[in-house]
């Protein structure tokens, strides 16, 4: 498994991942380019406003990262030995858990970069206050754990996206005009419980975890940036299902017609 127990900063390795972090970046970058050639041939992605357009890209790269999140922070998870041992949770490093937390950190860093590039636009929410928070906050937690601090509790934290492909998925059909079909509704409620299991139900237990392991090293500075991004962290999860809730994600598919019908109605008139 190459578990080493790091005391103290290790420059060499640290170096070594902020090129895998670049790497990331780059990679990440790169899939939002060719997102944008490859959508060119669908019809659906023409109509979009060029704001909409931006978040469909987006949204691409996202749900790419997610899915590499997913299977490579659980084989990672899964892998890492005597994971419940509280300096193993502090100072536990691997291989393969630092190249997948690398990778992750340059998604974080594009996501903070490209809202900012389009913050301020008017033709969607998608880059607003709750994403800089969110791709700031993990940028900065996920550099600081390759000192390494705490890899393998940030690295759970990377499981969260487990409800993030639903999540995608739900946004691309309903701009393509398939929010209504069998498919779309179950994706709705697979989404929803989901969130709740990996999100609001993991995100304490992580919590507790991390203070479990708080008595290995209470004093190291570290601390500080974990407890608050941690905390932060389980607090957008919480808004953010209360925002689903509060949706007509859970509305029954009676009420989803209805009000996509009272939509179409709304534009006919403003034509």
């Amino acid at each position: 498994y190459d578990l080493m127990i790091q005391h103290g900063f290790h420059a060499a390795r640290y170096l070594f991942s902020l090129q895998i972090v670049f790497i990331g970046f780059v990679l990440f970058s790169t899939i939002t380019l060719v997102a944008g050639w490859i959508s060119q041939n669908f019809a659906a992605y023409r109509k979009l406003s060029n704001g909409m357009k931006k978040e469909w890209r987006c949204r691409v790269t996202a749900f790419s990262h997610a899915i590499f999140a997913i299977v490579a922070m659980t084989y990672a998870a899964l892998t890492f030995p005597y994971a419940l041992e509280p300096e193993a949770l502090i100072r536990g490093d691997t291989d393969f858990l630092r190249f997948t937390e690398s990778i992750c950190c340059g998604y974080f860093l594009w996501d903070a970069a490209i809202i900012l590039l389009n913050w301020g636009e008017k033709e969607t929410d998608y880059f607003g206050v709750s994403g800089i928070i969110h791709g700031t906050m993990c940028s900065v937690v996920y550099l600081a754990s390759l000192a390494p601090f705490g890899m393998y509790l940030t690295g759970l934290h990377l499981l969260f996206e487990y409800s993030t492909p639903f999540l995608h998925i739900r946004w691309f059909l309903i701009k393509t005009g398939n929010a209504d079909n069998a498919f779309a509704i179950t994706n709705d409620y697979v989404f929803v419980f989901v969130f709740f299991v990996a999100r609001v139900c993991m995100g304490p237990y992580y919590i507790y975890l991390y203070l479990q392991s708080y008595i290995a090293l209470p004093y190291d500075p570290m601390n500080y940036i974990f407890m608050n991004t941690i905390l932060i962290s389980n607090g957008l999860n919480y808004y953010w299902f209360y925002c689903i809730l509060k949706s007509a994600l859970v509305a029954s598919p009676s009420a989803k017609k209805e009000k996509s019908r009272k939509k179409k109605a709304q534009r006919k008139k403003q034509k």
